[in-house]
C-alpha cells in the first residue's frame, strides 16, 4: 500500500504536459513513397537502367556499371558471356567465403559471444568453388579474385588475361 502523498507525487510525475499536440487519426495521410533516385552527380558516374511499365516510380534505378566488370561490359570490352561468367564466379566466391564465417572487426561494446555451430555449413558451396578452381587453374582463379573485386573506376591489370580467365569459367 502506498500513501496518499506518494500517489499524488506519482500522478503529478506522469501527468501529460499541457502543450503537447496529439494528431487525430483522420489527419494522418498515407502517402506512397517513390523509390529513392540517385543524385545528379551519381547519375553522371554510372550507366543506369530506368524502370519500365506500371509502377515504375516505385521501382529503383539500377546501375549497370556498379563494378569493374559492369563497366567493362558497358564499354564493350568484354562480351555478355564473359560478364555472366564473372557474375557466376562472384556468386561462387561469395558463397565460398561465407562458409569460413570469419568475424570481422568487432567493437569492444559489441556484446554477445558467438556460439558453437556443430553443422558442416554448406559443403556444396565449398565443393563448387573448389571444382571451378581445379577446372580453370589457380592462376586464373587468382586473376578473377583480384579483378572481380575492383570498383567501377578501376582498370584491369591485364585485359587479355581477364578475357582468358572468364572464357575458362564460361567453358570456352
Amino acid at each position: 500500500m502506498t500513501s496518499k502523498a506518494a500517489r499524488k507525487r506519482n500522478k503529478r510525475k506522469f501527468r501529460m504536459p499541457k502543450n503537447v499536440h496529439i494528431q487525430s487519426k483522420e489527419a494522418i495521410s498515407i502517402a506512397t513513397e517513390t523509390s529513392t533516385r540517385p543524385t545528379p552527380q551519381r547519375l553522371a558516374q554510372g550507366k543506369w537502367a530506368t524502370p519500365q511499365g506500371t509502377g515504375k516510380s516505385q521501382q529503383p534505378m539500377v546501375d549497370l556499371a556498379s563494378d569493374m566488370i559492369g563497366a567493362l561490359y558497358e564499354a564493350k570490352k568484354i562480351s555478355i558471356s564473359q560478364e555472366q561468367a564473372a557474375r557466376v564466379f562472384q556468386q561462387l566466391r561469395d558463397a565460398y567465403v561465407a562458409e569460413f564465417d570469419l568475424s570481422g572487426f568487432k567493437s569492444c561494446l559489441a556484446g554477445g559471444v558467438s556460439g558453437y555451430d556443430d553443422s558442416d555449413g554448406n559443403p556444396e558451396a565449398k565443393k563448387a568453388y573448389e571444382d571451378l578452381e581445379k577446372r580453370i587453374g589457380m592462376v586464373k582463379t587468382a586473376i578473377l579474385e583480384i579483378e572481380c573485386a575492383k570498383g567501377p573506376d578501376r582498370k584491369p591489370n591485364d585485359l587479355i588475361a581477364l578475357h582468358r580467365a572468364l572464357d575458362a569459367v564460361a567453358g570456352y
